[in-house]
């Protein structure tokens, strides 16, 4: 019962992983990179004795996105893994790593609820990535009704043509302005990475 108790109180949870566009978007570094120096523990009592809070390993970046570039070497922290969410990474072995830097530390930092992987499993984060350079930019687009409760015939969501809908980037506050047209759809183009907030007005 006391080992069952301990198992359940270092449980790492993780939300579901976020798609290649918001992970980009968010990140500080996105590369492909070959672990060079560090290595990960296999038992709590190797954790212990570090004395410290978390492991730093260092990659030599073959491709970088954002924050890296091709033959640097950059450092990242993790967790030991034992269920802080720190990633299992193995010297010599290849990872396409998403990390993010804390606003205090400056520290940038993965673990396993980012979409960090092998290289093996990075198909997906390659193609979507690619796509991402590729474009001229991200897109938001969508629909504006309203919800006619008086409606006993035909489809009550009625499109609003003509609404202005506001785009705020939550980073720097930079407002984009759209038009809905007949059909109430509204679209923004052209758009840098990063989180926005819908305001229809």
């Amino acid at each position: 019962m006391l080992a069952i108790g301990t198992t359940s109180a270092f449980a790492c949870s993780c939300y579901a992983k976020a798609p290649v566009c918001n992970a980009f978007g968010g990140a500080k570094a996105v590369f492909v990179g070959k672990v060079i120096e560090g290595n990960s523990v296999e038992r709590m009592s190797d954790m212990l004795k570090a004395g410290t809070k978390d492991l730093t390993f260092t990659f030599k970046v073959s491709r970088g996105f954002i924050g890296a570039k091709a033959d640097e070497n950059i450092e990242v922290h993790t967790g030991f893994g034992f269920g802080d969410c720190g990633f299992p990474f193995e010297k010599g072995e290849e990872y396409i790593v998403y990390a993010y830097q804390n606003e205090k530390t400056k520290v940038i930092s993965t673990g396993i609820c980012t979409r960090t992987t092998h290289i093996s499993r990075a198909e997906e984060d390659i193609s979507g990535l690619e796509t991402i350079f590729k474009s001229k930019g991200s897109s938001v687009t969508g629909n504006v009704t309203r919800y006619e409760r008086s409606s006993l015939l035909g489809e009550p969501r009625v499109p609003m043509a003509g609404s202005t809908v506001r785009l705020v980037r939550t980073g720097d506050r930079r407002q984009f302005f759209a038009k809905t047209n007949s059909k109430g759809e509204y679209s923004f183009v052209g758009l840098g990475s990063g989180k926005y907030r819908i305001v229809p007005t």
